[in-house]
This record gives structure tokens, C-alpha cells and sequence, in this order.
């Protein structure tokens, strides 16, 4: 079942097509805190340049030029149609450098305030609903989160897709690959270099509600750029990862090449082939 949702914009009303409905639940359960301060307010972006030139790791980096032609659609949400590229102005939310808490574990990579801050590498003021849109405007179609069906007494995963995007974090002028700031505990080896670790889709979410009442789902659990599959994640990464502990034991951690607590980093997507 395919569900249109009008957003309120302040150019006036965007519809959102192409969201799926809800499907029974996934096997999961979610826990949310609140993390107010420096980690969700949103930094100006000529700070990005001025102060991240140091806290952070050069290993696999690379400077890129910036797109020229960004123009803000919906709060906090930049947008260059040519160059098919989104920016989110975000900041780090969890702090990796601790010695007496080297492990944080993850769960999410983009989150927005009031959700998943304490689990995620950056938090953002941008709406997942938003950010959706702003992809609908480069031309793209979302597909589908990823899923946990029960079949007997077995959970079968379901692999989401969509078309791939090129997620990037942006430091001081030179973009990361998400993965590069995340790593495996067990191995100790960086995402980025695991199987699919820089694969990403536009999954698009769900609609969930009831009564006339539906909402975006990411909006309401806060996951825009997933890593573990919750099913409800905006932008999923395309290996699943099972967020019951009884299923998986969790595995991935902050790597402490990130930077620190606070910090403003730019999330910057694009569509497939832009730039090229």
C-alpha cells in the first residue's frame, strides 16, 4: 500500500510520495533519551572550515569542493539540484575519546534530537521527513527499510532497498565515508573496509499511525541514516544488522578517529553518479 503525505514547507506544500505503509512490526524494541546542549544545536557552517582542522584522523579523507549552488528547502536542509547533492548541517553527539569508556556502542549513525543521540555518531535538526523530500527533488524514488519477519520459529531478515546514495561526513573541508568512524569490536576492523560497509539506500521509511493520524516513522523514532535495521530508518545501510542483543550481539563502536563531543560536521548525500 503506497501512502502520499503532504509536508508544510515554507515555500508552500511539498507531497511526499512513495512512502510505504506500516507492516507488522519488526521483532524490535527501541530506547530513547534526551541529550541537550552543544551536540543538537545547530553550528554556522563557516565554523565547519574554522575550527575541525585538527580532532580528527586524515585517514581515508579525501578534499572535496563543496557544492556551489546549495539553497535551503526545508529547515536545516540544503539542497544543490545540478550537482544532486543534499547537506544537513549535524554535530557529534557521544564523545569516543573517554580511556575509562573506550567502547561506545552504536546503533544508528544520523539521528535527530530527543531520540537516539547517546547511540549515534552525529545528531541533526533536520527531519528525516524533510530529508526525504529533499531526495524526492533530485529526482529519486525511495523503496523500502529493511524488515525482520518471523517465519516458524525462525526471523528472517529482509534486506532494504532503494536507490544507492553516496553518504559523506564533512570535516574542515575533507569528506569521511561514515564507516571510516566506526569500527568493528570484535576484529577492530573499520566498516568502511568490511563487506558493503560504504553501500547505502534511500529506503524511505513508513508511515505509521492510526485513525487518520499517520505519521513519518523516522520523524517519531529519529533514525535518519541507520545502521542497525530497525525498519524505520530514511537512509539504511545495506547489511542488516539485528538490534536485539538476543539475536546479535552487538559489535560495532565508535572508532576514536572521529572527532569529539560537539563538534559541527556536515552530512552530505548525493544521488548516484552526481559530480561524475
Amino acid at each position: 500500500m503506497i501512502a502520499a503525505w503532504a509536508l508544510a514547507a515554507s515555500a508552500g506544500v511539498l507531497v511526499v510520495a512513495g512512502c510505504a505503509s506500516e507492516k507488522p512490526p519488526a521483532v524490535t524494541k527501541n530506547a530513547e533519551v534526551e541529550r541537550k546542549g552543544t551536540g543538537g544545536t545547530p553550528v554556522p557552517r563557516a565554523r565547519v572550515e574554522e575550527e575541525m582542522q585538527a580532532h580528527h584522523s586524515e585517514s581515508g579523507a579525501t578534499q572535496e569542493a563543496a557544492p556551489v549552488n546549495l539553497r535551503e528547502v526545508f529547515p536545516h536542509v540544503q539542497l544543490d539540484a545540478k550537482a544532486g547533492v543534499i547537506e544537513l548541517d549535524a554535530t557529534v553527539s557521544i564523545e569516543a575519546h573517554d580511556p575509562k569508556h573506550p567502547d561506545v556502542y552504536l546503533e544508528t549513525l544520523v539521528c535527530i534530537p530527543d531520540s537516539k543521540e547517546y547511540e549515534s555518531l552525529l545528531v541533526t535538526k533536520a527531519k528525516p521527513s524533510h530529508v526525504h523530500a529533499a531526495l524526492l527533488l533530485l529526482g529519486l524514488s525511495p523503496g523500502q527499510p529493511g524488515a525482520w519477519v518471523w517465519e516458524g520459529e525462525h526471523v528472517r531478515g529482509v534486506a532494504p532497498r532503494g536507490p544507492g546514495l553516496r553518504v559523506r561526513f564533512v570535516v574542515g573541508g575533507k569528506e569521511f565515508a561514515p564507516g571510516a568512524w566506526v569500527r568493528d569490536r570484535k576484529t577492530g576492523t573499520l566498516m568502511a573496509d568490511s563487506p558493503g560497509g560504504d553501500s547505502f539506500v534511500f529506503a524511505g521509511s513508513i508511515m505509521t499511525g492510526a485513525a487518520g493520524r499517520e505519521h513519518y516513522k523516522a520523524d517519531v523514532e529519529g533514525c535518519l541514516v541507520g545502521l542497525t535495521t530497525f525498519g524505520s530508518e530514511t537512509i539504511a545501510w545495506t547489511q542488516m544488522s539485528n538490534p536485539e542483543s538476543a539475536a546479535e550481539e552487538p559489535h560495532w563502536v565508535a572508532d576514536p578517529s572521529m572527532p569529539n563531543f560537539g563538534d559541527p560536521v556536515i552530512v552530505r548525500i548525493s544521488r548516484p553518479g552526481a559530480g561524475e
